[in-house]
């Protein structure tokens, strides 16, 4: 009776160890994924991060797969930044679609200023297909200096008078001191930039969208960027990439305001 005892201690002793093995084992089976391991921009929704240099955001971001391994990233008015972007190692280069800001040698760096108005935009790499960052300017204190002038303004009607769209041809690189042509008409890989004129009220911003024909959105609706009474001038954006007709459609505040023809021959 006593052997039978120490057999059956020594059973459910063993028993006892295989348990608690197993548990073990278990619980680091399913132990979650490093919430820093990086991933592709497809499944990525954080903000990038960024560190501290002497009063410079400095964000350093690495390609993750061929891609930005981020899905946002936020400025305020009045930060100093700067963006290195490599891929392997390597430096890459990105620019802002919308906006003249091009990156060298993979490094970008400026100043937001304090009384920015804010807006939307996308940061994309400029030889390869990586993605985008969502980027978000906060902006200053709007209004704070606001003038009789702006007062007047406000209490008119927005209206677009003319859109006049420039071309940049192929392989040149934009110069504001030059002189583009004004056309409806533009060859596949040309740029073009666009000239806005007519009356807007403080604040009033624009977007614009490319169709084709058939209606269906070529570019749609991205960024924004702050208009004023008079001429508002932008560059520099890509044509669509095949031959036929299209229609730029630009939007004040989110309505449909005017549009213009043009053609890809």
């Amino acid at each position: 009776m006593k052997t039978t005892n120490r057999f059956l201690m020594i059973a459910l002793a063993i028993g006892l160890v295989s348990l608690l093995a197993g548990c073990g084992k278990k619980a680091i089976t399913n132990q979650a994924a490093d919430p820093n391991q990086k991933t592709n921009a497809d499944v990525v929704v954080t903000e990038a991060p960024y560190t501290m240099a002497g009063g410079t955001k400095i964000f350093n971001l690495e390609l993750a797969d061929g891609k930005l391994n981020y899905k946002t990233m936020t400025f305020n008015a009045g930060d100093m930044i700067e963006i290195h972007l490599s891929n392997n190692g390597q430096p890459e280069n990105f620019r802002f679609q919308n906006i003249p800001a091009f990156s060298t040698n993979g490094v970008f760096g400026t100043k937001i200023q304090n009384d920015d108005q804010g807006g939307n935009y996308f940061l994309v790499c400029t030889e390869k297909d990586c993605g985008m960052i969502a980027v978000t300017v906060v902006p200053g204190t709007a209004g704070a200096n606001t003038s009789p002038t702006d007062v007047n303004v406000n209490n008119q009607t927005t209206k677009i008078d003319k859109i006049e769209l420039q071309r940049i041809p192929a392989g040149t690189t934009f110069n504001p001191a030059n002189t583009y042509e004004a056309t409806a008409i533009f060859k596949v890989g040309d740029q073009f930039g666009f000239n806005i004129t007519g009356t807007f009220k403080v604040n009033d911003k624009l977007t614009y969208e490319i169709v084709d024909t058939a209606g269906k959105i070529i570019e749609p609706q991205g960024v924004s960027s702050k208009l004023i009474t008079g001429s508002n001038g932008s560059c520099c954006f890509a044509t669509p990439t095949k031959v036929g007709a299209y229609t730029f459609k630009a939007y004040v505040s989110g309505v449909e305001s005017g549009t213009t023809n043009f053609s890809i021959k």
